[in-house]
């Protein structure tokens, strides 16, 4: 059985949900250990891997472009937007070049070139010996690696439908910010105790303990200064404590235009440009932004669950482009 059946708000579900009551019947079949889903109305159907879904209106040049990272670069650079320096890693190639980046930036990031979800990503390398284990790693999920500047910023994920930014997910690493007052102690249980109080009907934000963060932070004495910000984990997905706000509101127009122009020239029907900003409040300048990847297939639900409660009805909006795909409209 997928492991995705085991969870109710799956993407696939969402959608499934949404085109049924579109008129739109969903039926299951099992080939080769993969579930497919196939959607039918008037005659016209649609089907998709239901772990991995494959839009209608996405063409496979779509998927490919978005599947291969260092593609993705080269296309969204061809369309204006500043990506970070950026070494592909074949299986029979030297590393010096990586040596040579890790010179020029002090820190780099090694990942996969086609892998999703984070896997085989290693961050903050600063010496030498970090890269070759770095490089194992991200070649247990793809032969082919990429080495790659460090840029430092908020990550924001842009949903673009219909060529407009609908969205802009700060995927904010787990963190709390002192008040002059409290200890890190103190701050991390409240955290977790307004964590607690968070309604949501598609997915739980966990409580930050010793599995997600460095347990010495549990125990931390230590008052923070009224504003100042304490990092507990890198990670940017929210198991692993990270929180979603939507702040397209208090985005400069300037990032918008560009996830919009590069988000619109892959497809114009729905696609998440994922864009690290240094700051996404400031006038949006080719040394304050790095486009990170595209992303034609994203969990819908985080934005049905943002902290802030700005959430917005994705769900909603790409059934009806699915539908619009399927019957021809």
């Amino acid at each position: 059985m997928s492991v995705y059946k085991n969870d109710p708000t799956a993407t696939i579900f969402l959608l499934a949900d949404r085109l049924l009551q579109k008129g739109y019947v969903d039926e299951e079949n099992d080939y080769g250990g993969t579930t497919f889903h196939t959607f039918t109305k008037n005659g016209k159907s649609w089907i998709t891997n239901g772990f991995k879904i494959s839009y209608p209106f996405n063409t496979r040049a779509i998927c490919d472009i978005s599947n291969n990272k260092a593609i993705g670069y080269d296309f969204a650079s061809a369309y204006g937007a500043s990506i970070p320096e950026t070494i592909v890693l074949r299986q029979d190639m030297d590393i010096k070049n990586i040596n040579l980046l890790l010179e020029k930036y002090n820190n780099i990031i090694v990942k996969p070139l086609d892998a999703s979800l984070a896997l085989g990503v290693t961050m903050n390398i600063s010496a030498d010996p970090e890269i070759n284990p770095a490089i194992e790693a991200a070649r247990k999920y793809s032969e082919t690696v990429l080495a790659q500047q460090q840029v430092v910023g908020d990550e924001l994920r842009f949903a673009i439908v219909n060529g407009k930014a609908v969205a802009a997910l700060h995927r904010q690493t787990a963190r709390v910010v002192g008040d002059g007052i409290n200890s890190v102690q103190e701050l991390i249980k409240a955290e977790n105790a307004e964590r607690a109080l968070l309604e949501n009907a598609y997915f739980t934000y966990p409580q930050l303990d010793e599995t997600l963060i460095e347990p010495k932070y549990l125990k931390d004495k230590t008052i923070l200064k009224a504003g100042k910000t304490l990092e507990l984990s890198h990670s940017a997905m929210v198991r692993y404590g990270a929180s979603m706000f939507n702040v397209l509101p208090d985005v400069h127009e300037g990032y918008v235009k560009v996830a919009e122009q590069i988000g619109s020239a892959l497809s114009m029907d729905f696609i998440v440009v994922d864009i690290m900003i240094a700051d996404y409040t400031k006038p949006c300048t080719p040394e304050n932004y790095w486009f990170m990847e595209y992303n034609t297939s994203p969990i819908l639900k985080l934005f049905h669950g943002t902290r802030d409660g700005n959430n917005v009805d994705i769900v909603g909006l790409v059934a009806d482009r699915i539908d619009r795909a399927i019957q021809g409209n």
